[in-house]
């Protein structure tokens, strides 16, 4: 039998969805998300930023999955607000809810010390994979910790 050569896990997008970045201020999360990405096998076709708006983010994500991306992470829009509507944008394009996931990343900040997890809206479903994370560069690193390899 022939060895299979290591190769990449797939192709990422990271959709930053935070209103103040998309006008302009510095973004932190998608540089560490797409190292993180990286680290964890996937090509990361970019980084790409969107206001709080259910328009914009449905276009990001349809976009990502009409070029054949594999995973799609959105950061941010997961709070409690009213502007914050990651969750509810992206439900509508997506196949399956995978709960353990989501479960596992809010358990492990929540294990970690971050009390605000247990706050997060975020889910996992399948489409390809749309993922919601914090904006946090502390939590980052601990959502992608829990993401299933």
């Amino acid at each position: 039998m022939a060895e299979l050569e290591a190769g990449p896990v797939g192709r990422s997008l990271v959709v930053i969805v935070n209103d103040r970045t998309a006008h302009g201020d510095q973004d932190t999360s998608g540089p560490l998300v797409t190292e993180l990405l990286a680290e964890a096998g996937f090509v990361v076709d970019g980084v790409v930023v969107v206001e709080n708006d259910l328009s914009e983010i449905q276009n990001a994500v349809n976009t990502a999955v009409i070029g054949g991306v594999d995973l799609v992470v959105t950061v941010g829009g997961t709070g409690v607000t009213p502007r914050d509507v990651a969750p509810e944008a992206t439900q509508p394009l997506l196949d399956r809810e995978l709960l353990g996931i989501a479960e596992a990343i809010r358990s492990s900040g929540l294990a970690a010390g971050v009390t605000e997890a247990g706050l997060s809206r975020g889910v996992s479903r399948a489409f390809r994979v749309a993922r919601w994370w914090s904006t946090s560069p502390v939590r980052v690193p601990r959502c992608v910790m829990a993401w299933p390899r």
